[in-house]
């Protein structure tokens, strides 16, 4: 289904996977406190490449079924980085190393989050982030996926 959703622009599925991984998210005991959702930030260009933004239909589909309000925009990918399902493990961490940044007059100061994401694999990308919030003040940064990658992704060849 993730493949699916990354190859075909899949949006109706993006928001149902969200509304499932809400669910589960109401089960977390953390999830009580939290304050607001943070989808994954992609750079301009590839969001206008894609056609749409999968993290953040991903969490629209867990404030669906949450409640919990989305802060969409409060982070920016400042450059467009290497696909990372094409690097290796340690690439991708140097990949997004100081990749994202928090909007000006954006403030996450003791804020509990939540960033939304549709896979992890190496973690790189997740990690960055949360690392980034927590040096600027929130007092937590949770991740939710949808799923949980164990390689590389490869494009298919059959058209």
């Amino acid at each position: 289904m993730i493949l699916d959703l990354k190859r075909d622009m899949n949006e109706s599925l993006a928001f149902q996977l969200g509304r499932l991984l809400g669910l589960r998210l109401l089960q977390q005991e953390f999830f009580e406190h939290v304050d607001f959702l943070i989808p994954v930030p992609i750079h301009w260009w590839r969001r206008f490449k894609r056609g749409f933004h999968a993290s953040a239909v991903i969490a629209e589909g867990v404030r669906s079924t949450t409640g919990v309000a989305i802060a969409d925009g409060m982070l920016r990918c400042e450059r467009l980085t290497d696909k990372q399902g094409t690097l290796s493990g340690p690439k991708r961490f140097s990949n997004v190393k100081n990749a994202f940044t928090l909007k000006p007059l954006v403030t996450v100061e003791k804020a509990r989050v939540v960033i939304v994401d549709d896979v992890m694999t190496s973690g790189a990308t997740l990690s960055e982030l949360a690392k980034m919030l927590r040096k600027s003040g929130a007092a937590s940064a949770h991740c939710a996926i949808v799923a949980r990658g164990t390689g590389s992704f490869r494009p298919r060849t059959d058209g």
